[in-house]
């Protein structure tokens, strides 16, 4: 009889990759270069959409909070809501981008003081750094 779905399932939560640390650092940098790109085009866009908002005279106003800026927009709500889209997708790949950058200067000093030391990693690690 063959394994169920299920025990297939669990048996590849428990497989092991073995990568050199200098792999893994490689993938941590494109991970991070990916993050600060795409931290930069949504950037862009935001810059974009906040203009024309300004170009169609509406009145924009930004008020402080506990947690970050406010924006309230009388106008065009669409553009509104590609505003706020833009600052939510600029602040998400920030942190990802910091999350990489701290992975590449742990993974580099691994790497000068034991590059031949496999790296254990599981799926999660794997998907993580896009390996």
């Amino acid at each position: 009889m063959g394994a169920t779905d299920q025990q297939v399932t669990d048996r590849r939560q428990i497989w092991a990759f073995r990568y050199k640390p200098a792999e893994v650092l490689a993938a941590a940098k494109e991970r991070a270069k990916h993050h600060t790109e795409r931290g930069e085009w949504w950037t862009s866009e935001y810059n974009r959409a906040e203009e024309q908002l300004k170009k169609k005279g509406f009145e924009y106003r930004e008020r402080q909070s506990s947690y970050e800026p406010q924006i309230q927009i009388v106008g065009d709500p669409e553009l509104a809501q590609r505003v706020a889209h833009c600052r939510q997708k600029i602040a998400e790949h920030r942190e990802k981008q910091k999350l990489y950058e701290t992975w590449v200067r742990a993974l580099n000093a691994k790497t000068e003081r034991q590059p031949d030391e496999e790296l254990e990693l599981t799926i999660n690690d794997v998907v993580f750094f896009g390996l």
